[in-house]
């Protein structure tokens, strides 16, 4: 049995500040996928050989997300996937993105039913995530939807590489997209030993609500550094994350919520370089309004 506690989708950085540097993209194949505004999901065999849904953070997800999931009825399918993979010497875990009714997670989109849309699968055969080509493949046989490539090739330059992803938010913003995800599978494999993983793409996002270069930093008087806020996409989706990680009993009482969502907040500011909004309470009330 895979150790599920170890599989998680790992955390992407934005453009400004991609691992190792931006450099290391250009001159491989790169694919440029649609940036989805749902939540976290990864299906996985249990023991029994049910079907389990983890969260970003947690092996167990909340239950709204396996309503969600039954809801969209994607289940068999992804049944037959992970039993598929058992038969051939593998055990899968597929991510994508799951979505209920109603607003999106960072509230850039509004849906009128769930539904689930996969991005990456993960091959304990293959020691790792397998690349774009051999994934989509997998989930085109079971009939599971696949994020779609918006664009796809190799760039010489990072001006010439930016160039392209500025062009292509403008498509992000007609279709209500966050932005894209950057990925590439033409890299020696990364020992990954903090989760258990040791093939990973070299992967960054660009979005329509990063802060631009030059917007990062700026010195004050008496040389003090003020930070940009963090995005709302950001702050929405950490408020989500405590919800699908089911870390409140009751969501809807502020004394147990608002703890846990100052501290996902705050890690997400350490990741993007950015400071936490005034009056983060009232993003949390915002999303208590949406029910």
């Amino acid at each position: 049995m895979i150790n599920i506690d170890k599989i998680k989708y790992p955390h992407i950085n934005h453009f400004y500040n991609a691992e190792p540097n931006i450099e290391a993209f250009l001159g491989r194949k790169l694919y440029v996928q649609e940036k989805l505004d749902g939540s976290n999901a990864g299906f996985y065999l249990n023991q029994k050989g049910e079907v389990e849904i983890r969260s970003r953070n947690n092996t167990i997800a909340d239950g709204t997300m396996y309503k969600w999931a039954k809801q969209c009825g994607i289940i068999p399918s992804v049944k037959e996937l992970l039993e598929n993979a058992s038969e051939w010497g593998s055990e899968y875990v597929l991510f994508g993105e799951l979505y209920g009714t109603g607003k999106s997670p960072t509230r850039v989109q509004c849906y009128d039913k769930p539904f689930f849309v996969a991005f990456d699968l993960w091959s304990s055969k293959a020691g790792g995530f397998v690349p774009y080509v051999n994934a989509y493949q997998n989930c085109y046989h079971f009939d599971i939807p696949f994020v779609e490539t918006a664009l796809h090739g190799s760039f010489s330059t990072v001006a010439h590489l930016q160039a392209n992803l500025e062009e292509l938010l403008d498509v992000a913003r007609e279709k209500h997209l966050e932005g894209y995800v950057i990925k590439t599978w033409d890299v020696k494999q990364r020992d990954m030993d903090n989760w258990g993983v040791t093939k990973l793409p070299l992967m960054f996002k660009h979005k329509l609500d990063t802060p631009r270069l030059e917007k990062i930093l700026s010195v004050k008087d008496f040389e003090k550094v003020v930070l940009p806020v963090l995005p709302e996409s950001e702050i929405y989706g950490a408020i989500n994350r405590v919800k699908m990680d089911g870390l409140c009993k009751d969501f809807r009482d502020i004394k147990e919520a608002m703890p846990a969502i100052a501290r996902y907040v705050g890690e997400e500011c350490k990741k993007h370089n950015c400071r936490s909004p005034p009056n983060l309470h009232r993003f949390y009330l915002e999303v208590l309004k949406d029910g």
